[in-house]
């Protein structure tokens, strides 16, 4: 969780200078991709980054939890309410900007268990 919340606070940092253009996301994207994938944390690899016109969507991967042992209601519930509380702070300046941030999580096993994503309304 620290390192989601340095790549967060990162990712903050890089767009916060005025209006966020396509290319500037684009760009974010690709300098993460460089080092991936990378363990977050003892369970958690993040993948890849990807972005669109107003949007960052990051993949990650439970290394431990397979698709047939995964309770996918219990994991995009608690996903939504995370990426609200720390989005909500952390993310503002991008929210505020008009920018989207998803978030998919994937089973050892390669099987989407669930994504939610975060938009300045939800704040």
């Amino acid at each position: 969780m620290r390192k989601l919340s340095i790549i967060l606070l990162t990712c903050v940092s890089f767009l916060i200078g005025g209006l966020v253009q396509a290319d500037d996301l684009k760009a974010f994207a690709d300098d993460i991709n460089k080092s991936l994938p990378e363990m977050v944390d003892k369970g958690t690899r993040l993948d890849k980054v990807t972005s669109g016109e107003k949007s960052l969507d990051y993949r990650y991967t439970l290394m431990n939890l397979s698709s047939r042992k995964a309770d996918k209601n219990k994991i995009a519930a608690s996903l939504k309410r995370n990426i609200v509380k720390i989005g909500c702070s952390k993310l503002k300046s991008l929210l505020d900007r008009g920018i989207q941030v998803k978030y998919s999580y994937f089973s050892n096993n390669g099987r989407l268990l669930a994504e939610a994503g975060i938009k300045k309304s939800d704040c």
